[in-house]
């Protein structure tokens, strides 16, 4: 495949320097670069990406022509000494796009690249090129054609799935590595039919020669992106499409191993990554300074409602301690109103720093409150809890933390676990109570198997710090005290078993042996590990005893005998 190229020629237009497809150079007009949204706007375009970062479009050009407008924003001063040295981004996809015609990869004709810089330092970056019509990326055509597990469409899935092992090869041949290489990287027609394209390569690195390490990273990077849309079989196409015919069999498999355990550190990374983002400004959350607070809030919660609702818990601390629901020298929670929420309520936890060595700690490590920021917006994110957190606030002095705030809402239909048990089943159930109370153990203990199975600990997991409310059809179940939960933490035997203790010893003795044996038998089900079910009934059991049962009631703390048989 040799594709040539027009002609190019320089341009110099509203501040813009850059290189210009000549054919096309009259569409770079004054009018043009210096609104380019409203610009595309006006010959009907369509954005496509709008973020701090980024902006992207497709517009019609002269002709008719279908192009592609990508705008790269410089985020801080950091980036533009990086740019000094560096290649923008715009211009790596620029110059990638041109190498690869040459080198058998479908790459979208690059039309035009532009760079506005004042004294030196770059400010914009502007890349134009092709748009493919009737494309669409391959992660989307793989969902919509495979997605359901339509066995009419396997023979065409698989040949895809050879295309993609073969473009992959290709790319690797002509010495690209793509540090962020999934399916929305590449565009396929609507009909399945012809080439792949390769887009995005800003963030590609050009190598004489790739090692098997980066090769297998790329490799793996597609399969979690695909994520339950390969089988083995597939996979395995893929490997021998990509490795030709002088891969055997006993080599695809030992190569697929390999694959699939890099595919699993790309997924923890990239929840990693995501659990995070309420940390940073997006769609969904913001992060600024206030009065000299910090705030990293919900961005369907107002400033004004937030402080309104921390003023109020500081009157109840001041004038009505009793009221609290937790008062100790690091920690105080309380329960207001949430202004405008129609009788809905807000649990506000505050962090107290009592000590200089704790302040300095966290200078070094998340604080308690911005873990349990973290945590309560992954378990949300992942279903696995419903309550919705809503902000985290933290005041600094000399650049350390004076105090924070969690909020989080709180449902008055909720109740923690143990005194939601007492409610429902405390009276020795029968008949249909009996149904109902076993569906209730069914259902909980599938929660925390799911809890469990996504790689989620929490390390203080008693009934107490566990919400539950019914629901037409069934029950949900929320988490506190979520300063103790790890994010991508194996929940291995010793963990599964440190948490399922905690349960035993927090739960009321009514529910008898016959009904944690249950527990245990759903739970398994879910989030099995690698021990006998009889060893893992005799080590609750032991470690159990050690401990002795405690709960709270609305009379106060109970402590029980555990429950053998």
């Amino acid at each position: 495949m040799n594709r040539k190229q027009m002609p190019l020629v320089r341009l110099s237009i509203k501040g813009y320097r850059g290189l210009v497809r000549e054919d096309l150079r009259d569409m770079f007009t004054d009018d043009f670069l210096g609104n380019i949204e409203a610009a595309v706007v006006r010959k009907g375009g369509q954005t496509i990406k709008d973020s701090r970062v980024r902006w992207a479009a497709i517009f019609s050009g002269p002709d008719g022509l279908a192009l592609f407008v990508k705008k790269f924003k410089v985020k801080d001063w950091k980036e533009r000494f990086k740019y000094l040295i560096w290649p923008s981004k715009a211009k790596k996809e620029w110059e990638f796009s041109l190498a690869f015609r040459t080198k058998g990869v479908w790459v979208p004709g690059p039309i035009g690249l532009m760079e506005r810089r004042r004294w030196g330092f770059l400010e914009e970056s502007l890349y134009v090129s092709e748009a493919i019509e009737g494309a669409q990326p391959l992660m989307d055509f793989f969902k919509e054609r495979f997605g359901e597990g339509d066995l009419k469409g396997e023979g065409e899935k698989r040949r895809i799935v050879r295309l993609l092992g073969d473009t992959v090869r290709r790319i690797h041949e002509g010495g690209l590595f793509h540090a962020d290489l999934h399916t929305g990287n590449f565009l396929i027609r609507k009909s399945g039919e012809g080439a792949l394209y390769l887009i995005d390569l800003h963030r590609a690195r050009m190598r004489k020669t790739l090692s098997q390490r980066q090769r297998l990273w790329n490799i793996a990077q597609l399969f979690y992106s695909l994520n339950s849309l390969l089988d083995q079989e597939d996979k395995g196409i893929f490997l021998e499409a990509y490795g030709g015919k002088e891969m055997d069999l006993s080599m695809s498999q030992t190569l697929l191993m390999r694959v699939e355990g890099l595919a699993d550190r790309i997924k923890k990374r990239h929840q990693r990554s995501r659990a995070k983002r309420c940390l940073r400004e997006s769609t969904l959350f913001t992060s600024h300074r206030w009065n000299g607070y910090r705030l990293y809030r919900s961005r369907d919660i107002y400033v004004d409602t937030l402080m309104e609702m921390i003023n109020t818990h500081r009157e109840i601390v001041k004038n009505s301690p009793s009221l609290l629901l937790k008062n100790s020298p690091k920690t105080v929670v309380s329960m207001v109103e949430t202004p405008g929420g129609l009788g809905s309520r807000t649990c506000v936890k505050q962090y107290r720093y009592v000590t200089a060595w704790g302040r300095i700690k966290d200078c070094f490590r998340y604080s308690k409150g911005k873990i349990s920021w973290i945590a309560a917006n992954e378990l949300f994110r992942r279903g696995i809890s419903t309550l919705k957190p809503l902000a985290y606030v933290e005041k600094t002095r000399l650049g350390l933390l004076v105090e924070s705030f969690f909020l989080m809402e709180s449902p008055a239909d909720y109740l923690e676990m143990d005194r939601y048990l007492i409610k429902s089943f405390g009276n020795g159930p029968s008949g249909d109570m009996t149904l109902k109370k076993r569906s209730f153990i069914r259902q909980f203990a599938q929660c925390i198997g799911r809890l469990h199975r996504s790689d989620i600990f929490h390390s203080d997991l008693k009934t107490c710090n566990i919400l539950a409310r019914e629901r037409p059809g069934g029950w949900d179940f929320s988490f506190i005290d979520l300063d103790a939960v790890h994010l991508e933490t194996e929940v291995n035997s010793r963990r599964a078993l440190r948490n399922l203790v905690q349960i035993n010893c927090s739960t009321p003795g009514f529910l008898g042996y016959a009904d944690r044996i249950r527990f245990l038998t759903w739970y398994l089900q879910i989030h099995s590990i690698p021990m006998q079910k009889r060893d893992l009934i005799k080590a609750i059991l032991e470690e159990s005893q050690k401990r002795g049962v405690v709960y709270v009631s609305p009379e106060g703390d109970v402590t029980e005998e555990v429950f053998t048989r």
